[in-house]
């Protein structure tokens, strides 16, 4: 590998290794694993390569580590580092640098991320953690802008984010939306369709991020391997499994309840009224 691989190198973490996929001159879709831990010194790192793995690449990726999103993009990100976010500080300021858009969006997916600036995700959930909080003490528990921060997580971020959310995000987001559905008279009828909502967001970020990582370094690899197994079911179904079952659908909701210490609720509930959807548009519009 001591040729030079044109930046064609990509890193994974999968929650449990640390995995740089290089295709270069060695081998197409050989693996290192290693331990994961962070560093901003990547003099450091890559000497630890060299000493360790016997590998002295001199592509920019391997010389400075993945450079992630690069131009504009990137500064925005850097000038608001999480390690650096206040919660006093200027939220419209902050909303407006992280504003996204198709050409950020494909250069998120041309670039992938780097471990040298914030994840978006975390940045992202780090503002609508403040803005949820901010929301919930308005006297009209106007939810719109944390929920707009949240559909830029689910549509513009995790489409190209790697690794999947843990679960406890996962369920902090299902809180947040169980909140809005409850914050007005007899909301509990918008439950049903919000939750269902939800689970699109995972179900085609899933798709997505599996199809990736196989175009990305082929199915064998052991990242496309590992969001195989992860979202099998998902791509077994080959579409959103949006449950059309009034039994099925009240027996899914309740137990996404459960996780969430929440009362269950009856078909009776769910099925009532059919303004789901409208309420639901009007809350994001």
């Amino acid at each position: 590998m001591r040729n030079d691989c044109n930046a064609n190198t990509h890193e994974y973490f999968d929650g449990t290794t640390y995995i740089l996929q290089a295709n270069c001159g060695i081998p197409a879709n050989t693996e290192i694993t290693r331990r994961f831990s962070y560093s901003n010194d990547y003099k450091s790192r890559r000497l630890q390569f060299m000493e360790t793995d016997k590998l002295d690449c001199k592509c920019n990726l391997c010389i400075r580590g993945n450079l992630g999103p690069i131009g504009d993009l990137r500064e925005r990100m850097l000038s608001v580092h999480i390690y650096n976010h206040k919660p006093r500080a200027n939220k419209e300021q902050l909303t407006k640098q992280l504003t996204i858009d198709n050409k950020v969006v494909t250069d998120l997916s041309y670039n992938g991320f780097g471990y040298d600036c914030p994840g978006l995700r975390s940045v992202y959930m780090s503002i609508f953690s403040d803005q949820f909080d901010l929301d919930s003490r308005t006297k009209t528990l106007d939810y719109k802008e944390s929920l707009r921060l949240l559909l830029t997580v689910y549509y513009f971020i995790d489409q190209v984010a790697c690794p999947a959310p843990s679960p406890e995000e996962r369920i902090k987001v299902l809180y947040f939306l169980i909140v809005i559905a409850s914050s007005t008279k007899d909301s509990r009828f918008k439950v049903s369709n919000i939750v269902l909502t939800m689970r699109k967001f995972i179900y085609h970020w899933r798709l997505q991020l599996a199809h990736y990582s196989e175009q990305l370094g082929g199915p064998n690899t052991k990242i496309a391997i590992f969001h195989r197994s992860a979202f099998k079911k998902d791509l077994e179904a080959g579409y959103i499994p949006v449950s059309k079952d009034k039994d099925a659908l009240v027996k899914d909701l309740n137990g996404w309840f459960k996780l969430l210490d929440l009362d269950e609720i009856t078909s009776e509930q769910i099925f009532r009224t059919q303004r789901s959807y409208r309420i639901y548009r009007e809350i994001i519009s």
